[in-house]
């Protein structure tokens, strides 16, 4: 005597379309029927079967629940059961940059000019949707500083501005 237990397996695939895998487990016995009546005089146990383990296809950009189904032992008392694979998409947390500059422009005594460039580099989180690459979200722009800028010294003269302030730098700057 032969007793069929199915394990379905259907995955959700991320474009929306359904996989179905069954895995069927044959358990057998031996029995001895009454010749006339048909009827079981007597029966041997239930042998023992398996449904193999099940890895979850793989898609770039997602992450598959449950990603992989174990093996289990198929007895007398197991039923035929459903395990669903659903997939969530990934996010990639990316670093962003934005330089904002200043120019500080020295006029010398002898006509020449010299260029004091000084960079402020903010900084944000952006999330990416990983199978599409598109934006999902994104932080708050980080601040910096330029730093103070002392103007230099040349004898017998003496500059406008000494001195230009330490200055915060934000994404309006």
């Amino acid at each position: 005597e032969t007793k069929d237990i199915t394990r379905t397996i259907i995955v959700h695939e991320p474009n929306g379309t359904d996989r179905t895998v069954t895995q069927k487990a044959t358990l057998t016995r031996k029995v001895i029927l009454d010749a006339t009546t048909g009827e079981i005089k007597s029966a041997d146990k239930w042998s023992t079967a398996k449904w193999e383990a099940y890895s979850a296809p793989e898609f770039k950009g997602y992450t598959p629940a449950p990603a992989q189904i174990d093996e289990t032992t198929v007895n007398k008392d197991t039923h035929d059961t459903t395990v669903e694979i659903s997939y969530t998409a990934n996010e990639t947390p990316k670093q962003e940059t934005k330089d904002i500059t200043r120019t500080i422009i020295v006029h010398t005594p002898n006509g020449t000019d010299q260029k004091v460039i000084q960079k402020a580099t903010l900084t944000r989180e952006v999330i990416l949707y990983a199978p599409t690459g598109e934006i999902k979200s994104v932080g708050e722009w980080s601040t910096a500083k330029w730093e103070r800028y002392s103007a230099p010294e040349f004898e017998g003269y003496t500059p406008d501005k000494a001195q230009i302030d330490e200055t915060t730098v934000n994404e309006d700057t």
